[in-house]
């Protein structure tokens, strides 16, 4: 797992390239990089479990549905 840490006004910032995917993971300045990289490889490893199982429609659909009930919150 090869990922940057940047440390971004008071945020921490974990990023990473796969293929043609940005995948990026913003914390407060407190928290561990290493806690922050750990989310960062789940999320990498669900997206690509989530694109080999059900299909990118299917997923771009559910992450539209989350954002969209995300602006109501």
């Amino acid at each position: 797992f090869s990922a940057e840490v940047v440390l971004l006004d008071k945020f921490v910032v974990v990023y990473k390239v796969s293929g043609d995917a940005f995948f990026y993971v913003l914390a407060n300045a407190d928290e561990s990089e290493l806690v922050v990289a750990n989310v960062l490889s789940c999320l990498e490893e669900t997206m690509s479990n989530l694109l080999r199982c059900v299909g990118f429609a299917v997923l771009f659909a559910w992450l539209l549905i989350a954002y969209l009930s995300s602006l109501c919150l």
